[in-house]
Order: C-alpha cells, then sequence, then structure tokens
C-alpha cells in the first residue's frame, strides 16, 4: 500500500530514480548522481520513440547529466517504469552504445524482453512484478496522457542533418539508423545536428 502522494509527474519519476538506484548499483552499473528526468515528446523526428536518454554532453552548462524524457503518451504505469529502466541503462553505460555490447547485456541482466530498441517487462516476469511493486510504493502518477502531435504520424522517412561547423556539410540518415546510433560525427569531429527540428 502506498504512503507516497506526488503533486508532479516529475516528482513520481524523480522518485522512481532513486528507487531504482540501489538495482543499478547491485548490478555493477550505477547510474550518474545527478539525472534530469521528464515527461516529454522525443526529439526530432523520431516519432516511434516513446522514451529517450540525451547523452550528457548535450547538457547545458557545467554540469553534465543525462537528460530522460518519457512520452506523454504513455499512461500505464508499469509501462511507463519499464520504459525509465530502458532510458537508465543508456545513461549507466553510456548513450554511445546505442542497443548493443554493454546496454544490452544490462538490459538481459535486468530480464527486459524484447528487441533491444524496443524492450518492455513481459507481463509475469520477475522484472514485472517488480515493477508493479515499485508503481504500488510510488502510488499513482499524476498524469494525464496526450496524443502525439499528428505532423508527427508523417514524419519523413529520412533525417537530414549538417555540420555544425559548416553548414554545407549535410547528410541524410534512416530515422532507424539515428535511434540505433545517434547522430553521426562531422568531419571536424563535432556532432551534427538537424537541418530542421
Amino acid at each position: 500500500m502506498s504512503t507516497n502522494s506526488h503533486h508532479t509527474r516529475e516528482g513520481w519519476l524523480i522518485q522512481a530514480v532513486e528507487e531504482m538506484r540501489p538495482w543499478f548499483k547491485e548490478g555493477g552499473t550505477p547510474i550518474p548522481e545527478k539525472i534530469m528526468v521528464s515527461i516529454g515528446f522525443t526529439k526530432y523526428s523520431s516519432s516511434r520513440a516513446i522514451g529517450q536518454c540525451w547523452d550528457p554532453m548535450q547538457s547545458l552548462g557545467d554540469d553534465k547529466v543525462p537528460h530522460i524524457f518519457i512520452s506523454p503518451d504513455q499512461t500505464d504505469e508499469i509501462k511507463i517504469l519499464d520504459i525509465l529502466l530502458h532510458e537508465l541503462i543508456h545513461a549507466s553505460v553510456g548513450c554511445e552504445c546505442g542497443h548493443r555490447g554493454a546496454f544490452k547485456t544490462s538490459a538481459l541482466k535486468f530480464g527486459l524482453a524484447g528487441k533491444m530498441t524496443a524492450t518492455y517487462a513481459e507481463e509475469g516476469s520477475e522484472l514485472h512484478a517488480k515493477l508493479t511493486t515499485l508503481a504500488s510504493t510510488l502510488g499513482p502518477m499524476p498524469h494525464i496522457g496526450l496524443r502525439r502531435p499528428m505532423k508527427d504520424k508523417v514524419a519523413s522517412k529520412w533525417i537530414r542533418l549538417k555540420s555544425r561547423i559548416n553548414s554545407d556539410y549535410k547528410v541524410v540518415i534512416s530515422p532507424a539508423s539515428f535511434e540505433e546510433h545517434g547522430a553521426p560525427v562531422d568531419p571536424w569531429g563535432e556532432e551534427m545536428i538537424p537541418t530542421k527540428l
């Protein structure tokens, strides 16, 4: 039975991160001390993503911290927690892993099922039971779902990127490649940015 009452979605998510923190420490991949976590639509034209972890190097200011977003169209608390777990794995092993290597090892160790780009806590599994208990501990999430903008559903099949250094240097990649590997790096060693947001 929950004794917690949250006034904001962010407060609920922040407590969830703190409740999951020991899981990562026990697993040998501790999560960073500081993490920003919120409800928000995912970056660029990745209309299928229901959660994303931004690399700490994208963080402005001196504190380089990962920023995690859970899509506001998600309303099931157990699903929100399994999305959060997926994104915390990115934060713990480094976003440069994509969905391979250390990410995959950690995801499987936690018991996440499915494709590594779209993991989930399988109903009836030990992980699902653990997340159900956590949801009960956290209490109700003060969240009302929000439908994705219509234009997101007809997003371009390709993502156009340009160099920060030389705007004439441009590349086009598929959303799947972008989601799997992140933005490519230009010849000057800088991460490329979308030509249109």
